[in-house]
C-alpha cells in the first residue's frame, strides 16, 4: 500500500519541486545589490553555481548563478577564476526576504591600481539597456574565450560614468 501511495505522490512532489525551483523571480525579486568584497568560496556545480563574497565590513553574501555549472564551463568559466582571496565587484537580484543571497547579473575584477583595466562579465539575465550597449561599444574584448567579457580602461570607465552617473555602478 505504501509503495502505491509513494508512486502516486511522486508526480505531485516532482511538479511542486520543479515549480519551486523555477520560481526564481519570487525568491530573487528584491532590489538589485552591488557588493564589493573578497571571494571566500566558489562552487561551479549543477544545477546552479555559487560564490561566497565577504565584504570589507565582514558581511557575507552568497551569489547564485542562473546558469548551471555545465553551461558556465562551456562559456569558458573555470573555478580558478574565482580563487579565494580575489577581489570582486558583483551585482545581482537580492532575496525578497532580506537574506544575504542574490542571483548574479554582472561581476567585475578590478586591476591592481586605478589605471588598470577592469574585467566586466555580463552573466545573468540583464536587459539590453543603453548602459550595457555602452559597455560593449567602449570595452575591448577580454583575452579569454568568454564571449561576454569586456575590458574597460580608465577612459572607457570615465565616459560611461559621465554619461550614466551612479547607474553605471550596476556593472
Amino acid at each position: 500500500m505504501m509503495r502505491y501511495l509513494a508512486t502516486a505522490m511522486l508526480p505531485i512532489v516532482l511538479a511542486a519541486s520543479a515549480a519551486a525551483h523555477h520560481a526564481a523571480n519570487a525568491y530573487f525579486g528584491g532590489e538589485i545589490v552591488l557588493i564589493e568584497g573578497t571571494i571566500r568560496g566558489a562552487k561551479i556545480v549543477n544545477p546552479h553555481s555559487y560564490l561566497r563574497i565577504t565584504m570589507d565590513d565582514g558581511t557575507d553574501w552568497v551569489f547564485e548563478t542562473q546558469q548551471s555549472g555545465t553551461v558556465l564551463r562551456r562559456l569558458g568559466f573555470t573555478a580558478d577564476m574565482f580563487a579565494d582571496g580575489r577581489r570582486v565587484l558583483i551585482s545581482g537580484d537580492s532575496n525578497q526576504d532580506g537574506k544575504k543571497i542574490a542571483r548574479w547579473r554582472t561581476f567585475a575584477f578590478p586591476g591592481q591600481s586605478e589605471e588598470d583595466d577592469v574585467e566586466v562579465y555580463i552573466v545573468g539575465r540583464i536587459d539590453e539597456s543603453e548602459l550595457i550597449k555602452e559597455i560593449r561599444n567602449n570595452g575591448g574584448r577580454c583575452g579569454n574565450s568568454i564571449e561576454l567579457c569586456y575590458l574597460l580602461n580608465t577612459n572607457a570607465r570615465a565616459k560611461i560614468k559621465e554619461k550614466y552617473g551612479d547607474e553605471a555602478t550596476l556593472w
